[in-house]
C-alpha cells in the first residue's frame, strides 16, 4: 500500500511540472513575440491571461491539500511533526503581529540614508537662507561626439534648469547642432552621460522632446491639413487646438503644397508644427536663420506667445540681439566645449557688459 500512494506522488509531481513548462512556455510566447502597445500598460495586458493561471492554480493547490489530508499519515511523518513543535511552538495571531513590527522596525532603521537625485541643486552651506530645490530638466556630463577622429562635443557639460530660456551660442562649428541632435536623441554619443528630466537619455527621454532642425521638416508634396494629420498620428502630445490657433494667426494657408510656399511661410509652419507640442524640452536650431525682418517678427512672436512658465528651451543662434530678450540664461560653446553657461542677469554683472559685448569679447564679432 505504501508503495502506490508514493507512486501516486510521484504522477501528481510529474504531471505539475509538464503543466507548469507549458503555463511558461505559453507566457514567454505570449509576451517575446509581441511588440509593447503604447496604448494599454503591459499590465492591462496581462491582466485576463495571469487571472486565468492563478485561477487553475489555486484550484490545483486546494485540490492538492484536500488529497494530502485525506491521505493517512506515515508514522515518520508523526514523529517529524511533533520534533517540529518541540523545536518551534506555535504562535499566537497577537505574537506573530508584534514579530511582523518589530521586524519592519529593523528593516527601516538599518536601511542606509540614500543620496539626493543628481537633477536636484543642492542646498546653500553656512549662514545663507535655505532655498526650494530648483530640479534641472537637462543635465550633461563629461559627453564626448566623435565624428570620425574628431571630437565635436568635448567633455560638454551643462545644466538646464527647469522652465528656463537657454540660448547656445558659437561661432559655426563650435557644436551647436550635434548637441541639439543628441538631445533630441539623433545622435548617439561616445562618452558621457544625458539625464532629461531625471531619466537618462534613451528612447524614452525622446517622447519628451519637440526638435526643430536647421534643415527642412517637410517634404515638398505635404500641405498643412495633412501635416497637422501626420503629427497627430505619431505625437500623442501633439495640440490640434493650439496648432489651428497658431496656423489661423500666422495666416498659413491650408491646402497649398509646401514645396510652393515661401521659405518664409513654410518656416512658420514648421515652427507652429514643433511648438504645439506639449514637450517637456524644445530644441530650435536657427529658428531665425536666413528669414527677412517681417518673418523674423512673426517667429519673435509666435514664440512669446506658445512659451509658459514650465516650457524649458535650448535656442542656437547666431542672431544673438534678436533673441536676447527671450534667453534667461546663455551657453556659450567653443570647439566643442561650454566654456560659460549660467544667467544672463549673472554675466552682465559679473563682466559689468551687455551680452553682446561679452560675446564680442570673446570671438571679436556680433551677428546681427
Amino acid at each position: 500500500m505504501d508503495k502506490k500512494i508514493k507512486r501516486k506522488e510521484e504522477v501528481s509531481l510529474e504531471r505539475a511540472e509538464r503543466e507548469g513548462l507549458q503555463i511558461g512556455d505559453m507566457l514567454r510566447s505570449a509576451y517575446e513575440d509581441s511588440e509593447p502597445s503604447e496604448d494599454m500598460t503591459s499590465s492591462q495586458d496581462a491582466a485576463p491571461l495571469f487571472g486565468k493561471f492563478e485561477k487553475e492554480e489555486e484550484e490545483e493547490t486546494s485540490a492538492h491539500e484536500d488529497s494530502q489530508q485525506s491521505r493517512m499519515k506515515m508514522p515518520w511523518e508523526e514523529e517529524l511533526a511533533e520534533e517540529l513543535t518541540v523545536m518551534m511552538p506555535p504562535v499566537s495571531s497577537a505574537q506573530g503581529e508584534s514579530m511582523r513590527e518589530e521586524s519592519s522596525e529593523q528593516i527601516a532603521t538599518s536601511e542606509p540614508d540614500l543620496p539626493e537625485p543628481m537633477w536636484w541643486k543642492e542646498e546653500p552651506i553656512g549662514d545663507a537662507e535655505p532655498s526650494v530645490p530648483e530640479p534641472f530638466l537637462v543635465i550633461a556630463e563629461d559627453v564626448v561626439k566623435k565624428i570620425g577622429t574628431k571630437r565635436v562635443l568635448d567633455d560638454f557639460s551643462l545644466e538646464i534648469p527647469q522652465g528656463h530660456v537657454m540660448g547656445l551660442l558659437g561661432p559655426n562649428g563650435a557644436g551647436k547642432t550635434t548637441l541639439l541632435k543628441v538631445l533630441g536623441g539623433l545622435a548617439h554619443i561616445n562618452r558621457g552621460r544625458i539625464w532629461i528630466q531625471g531619466e537618462e537619455a534613451g528612447l524614452e527621454t525622446k517622447k519628451m522632446v519637440s526638435y526643430l532642425p536647421d534643415t527642412p521638416l517637410l517634404p515638398d508634396e505635404m500641405t498643412t491639413k495633412r501635416a497637422k494629420k501626420y503629427f497627430a498620428k505619431y505625437f500623442k502630445d501633439f495640440n490640434k487646438k493650439r496648432f489651428d490657433m497658431l496656423v489661423e494667426r500666422m495666416e498659413i494657408p491650408l491646402r497649398k503644397k509646401i514645396g510652393k510656399m515661401s521659405k518664409g511661410y513654410r518656416d512658420r509652419l514648421s515652427l507652429c508644427l514643433i511648438m504645439s507640442r506639449d514637450a517637456a524640452l524644445y530644441l530650435l536650431d536657427e529658428p531665425l536663420g536666413g528669414v527677412d525682418p517681417m518673418v523674423r517678427d512673426d517667429i519673435l512672436r509666435l514664440l512669446q506667445e506658445t512659451m509658459s512658465p514650465t516650457s524649458t528651451m535650448l535656442i542656437a543662434t547666431h542672431q544673438l540681439r534678436d533673441l536676447e530678450a527671450l534667453f534667461t540664461d546663455v551657453c556659450i560653446m567653443k570647439d566643442g566645449k561650454a566654456i560659460r553657461y549660467g544667467s544672463i542677469e549673472a554675466i552682465r554683472q559679473e563682466e559689468k557688459m551687455s551680452l553682446s559685448a561679452y560675446y564680442k569679447k570673446i570671438f571679436g564679432e556680433v551677428s546681427e
